[in-house]
């Protein structure tokens, strides 16, 4: 696990970690955890992109990642399998897979104590999200 210490042009500081974790096919994802000091929130919002997107290193889940710090949320930006720093193969994902990524996620925060979701998704993550809304008890839906 990677862990970076920075702070915003506000003199928050915020820690950013590699996260990685299994998905239903074996695939290894990987996404940027943020989180700001000084919380103990149980709560986070988990962003996804969509049909080949990077959560990860699109400049607009950065900058609300960093909003969203700012307002003491933590945060998760996730790259889907075989998208930007996930493994897998691109030519097997569905709109059923990229929800079974998102519960993933889902799950491995539950597993870590969080207890509230929301979610921001992009484009195609949109359409896996409506999936899941019967499953996850998403808190807010972007």
């Amino acid at each position: 696990m990677v862990k970076i210490v920075f702070y915003n042009l506000n003199l928050h500081m915020i820690t950013t970690k590699l996260i990685e974790f299994i998905n239903q096919n074996q695939a290894l994802l990987r996404g940027i955890l943020t989180i700001p000091e000084n919380t103990d929130n149980k709560s986070i919002v988990i962003m996804v992109g969509g049909f080949e997107r990077s959560a990860t290193t699109e400049k607009k889940f950065k900058l609300l990642a960093d909003k969203l710090a700012e307002e003491k949320l933590i945060s998760f930006r996730f790259d889907a399998t075989d998208c930007g720093l996930s493994d897998g193969d691109f030519y097997n994902m569905t709109v059923e897979s990229l929800a079974a990524d998102l519960s993933e996620a889902v799950s491995y925060f539950q597993g870590l104590g969080y207890e509230k979701f929301s979610v921001v998704g992009h484009s195609l993550a949109g359409c896996a999200i409506s999936l899941l809304i019967n499953k996850v008890n998403f808190e807010k839906i972007v």
